[in-house]
C-alpha cells in the first residue's frame, strides 16, 4: 500500500453566463473542479426544448434497469441473518449504508441502491446501520419520508429514526444505538466523501470506522441470485459542442495543470460526475435527472485518463477524448491506477468531495490523510471553544 501526500484545497465549480475568463486558486467551503481551473463556464447542462447540446435526455435514466426486488419480510430477515453472519467474520460490530454511490450522486444508479436491498427502504434520502449482534436495523431518515419507511419497512426487523429541526442528527441517533463501548463500523469507502468521513468519524467518536474497500452488503447482493444485481449503466456518452461549453476541453485541461503547479501540486483525481462532465465537455444519461456519463478522471503533468466503459464512447466521443489530451482506461481501474501514480510521489491535489476510496488500508487507516484530519479536528476544536468563550455557542 502506497502514501499518498496530498493537498488539501475546498473550492467549488464557477458556472455563469461569461466563459474563457482565467482565474486563481480559490479557498471555499464546496469541493469541486471549477475554481481550481478558474474558469467560467457556460455551466454543466444548457436544456433547450428537451434537448441538450443537441442530445436527446430524457426524465431518468436512458437505460433504466429497475431494482427486481424480493422485499418480504421473510427475504429481508434471510439477508440481514447473512449480512451479520458476514459482519461477524470480518470482525466489525456494524455496518454503515450511505444512500449514495461511488460519485456521491444525489440520483445513484440502480446498482448502487444497497439501501434498498437490504432494508426495503425505496426513499431517495437516509442512512441504514445494520448492527452484527442481531438487533433491529436502523434507517434514519427525515420527515418526508417517515410515513414511506414505516410503510415499506418491517417494524419487527427496523427502527426509523428522525432528523430535522430541533431533533438529533444522524450520528447522535447512531450512537445511541451503538452506546458508549468503542466499537468497530464499517462504511464502504466507494460511497463516502472524504468530508462526510471527517465529520462521520469525529461525530461518532469513541467509535471507529473502518474503509472497507469492498463492503460484505455488496458482495452478498452479487451474490443473490433471487434478486439480480443490476450492471453498470451503459447508455452512450455525447460531446458538449463547444458553442454551449463556451471552453474546449483542451483549453479545461491545460487550465487545471496550471492551476495544479501554481498551488504545488502535481496531479488530481476526480470522482464527481458532473466535474467529470465539466472537464471533458462530455453529456450522457447514467443516471436518473442527470445528464452525466459513469466515469472517473485523473490529471498529472503530463498525462490524463478518464475511467469509463470504452462502449460508451462511439468512434466520434472516442475521438473527442482523445485529442483533448485523454487516455482512455476501464472503469475498475481508477483506483489502481491511483495507486500505481502516488508510487511514483506524485503529490495530489485533493478536495473534501473526492471519495474516500482513494485510501482503505484497514490496518494503517489513512496515514497523511488522517494526519491532516487530526490536525483539523484540532483547528476545529479550539476554533469551537473560541466561540464559546464568545457566547457564539
Amino acid at each position: 500500500m502506497y502514501s499518498y501526500s496530498f493537498i488539501y484545497a475546498h473550492t467549488y465549480i464557477q458556472s455563469g453566463p461569461t466563459a474563457g475568463r482565467a482565474g486563481t486558486l480559490l479557498g471555499t467551503k464546496h469541493g469541486c473542479i471549477g475554481a481550481v481551473s478558474g474558469l467560467r463556464t457556460a455551466g454543466l447542462g444548457r436544456l433547450r426544448g428537451g434537448q441538450l447540446a443537441g442530445y436527446k435526455m430524457t426524465a431518468t435514466s436512458e437505460v433504466k434497469q429497475e431494482v427486481t426486488l424480493v422485499k418480504g419480510a421473510a427475504q429481508i430477515k434471510g439477508r440481514l441473518g447473512k449480512l451479520r453472519t458476514a459482519l461477524k467474520e470480518e470482525a466489525l460490530d456494524a455496518l454503515i449504508v450511505l444512500s449514495s454511490d461511488a460519485h456521491h450522486s444525489e440520483y445513484p444508479a440502480e446498482r448502487d441502491r444497497c439501501m434498498l436491498y437490504i432494508s426495503g427502504f425505496s426513499g431517495s434520502a437516509g442512512t441504514v446501520m445494520v448492527t452484527a449482534d442481531g438487533g433491529p436495523g436502523v434507517l434514519v431518515t427525515d420527515g418526508r419520508y417517515t410515513i414511506q419507511a414505516a410503510q415499506e419497512l418491517d417494524a419487527s426487523m427496523w427502527k426509523v429514526m428522525q432528523v430535522g429541526a430541533r431533533m438529533p442528527t444522524m450520528p447522535e441517533h447512531l450512537r445511541t444505538v451503538l452506546g458508549e463501548t468503542p466499537k468497530k463500523i464499517g462504511v464502504d469507502a466507494s460511497t463516502v466523501s472524504l468530508g462526510t468521513w471527517r465529520s462521520l468519524e469525529k461525530a461518532l467518536h469513541p467509535h471507529i470506522l473502518v474503509a472497507l474497500g469492498t463492503s460484505p452488503l455488496a458482495t452478498l447482493w452479487e451474490g443473490d441470485a433471487s434478486s439480480t444485481r443490476p450492471s453498470l449503466p451503459t447508455a452512450q456518452a455525447a460531446e458538449h459542442p463547444i458553442k454551449y461549453a463556451g471552453v474546449s476541453s483542451e483549453d479545461k485541461l491545460a487550465q487545471v495543470r496550471k492551476a495544479l503547479k501554481s498551488g504545488g501540486a502535481d496531479a488530481m483525481a476526480i470522482s464527481s460526475l458532473d466535474e467529470v462532465a465539466w472537464l471533458l465537455n462530455i453529456r450522457g444519461s447514467d443516471v436518473a435527472y442527470c445528464p452525466v456519463v459513469m466515469s472517473h478522471a485523473a490529471v498529472t503533468p503530463t498525462e490524463a485518463f478518464l475511467f469509463v466503459d470504452s462502449a460508451k464512447l462511439d468512434s466520434h466521443v472516442r475521438k473527442h477524448v482523445e485529442a483533448a489530451g485523454y487516455t482512455l482506461k476501464p472503469y475498475a481501474d481508477f483506483i489502481p491506477t491511483l495507486t500505481a501514480l502516488a508510487s511514483t510521489e506524485l503529490k495530489f491535489w485533493v478536495d473534501d468531495s473526492i471519495t474516500r476510496c482513494i485510501e482503505t488500508d484497514r490496518e494503517r487507516e489513512t496515514d497523511k490523510i488522517d494526519r491532516w484530519l487530526d490536525r483539523q479536528t484540532d483547528i476545529d476544536t479550539q476554533t469551537d471553544r473560541k466561540r464559546e468563550r464568545e457566547g457564539e455557542i
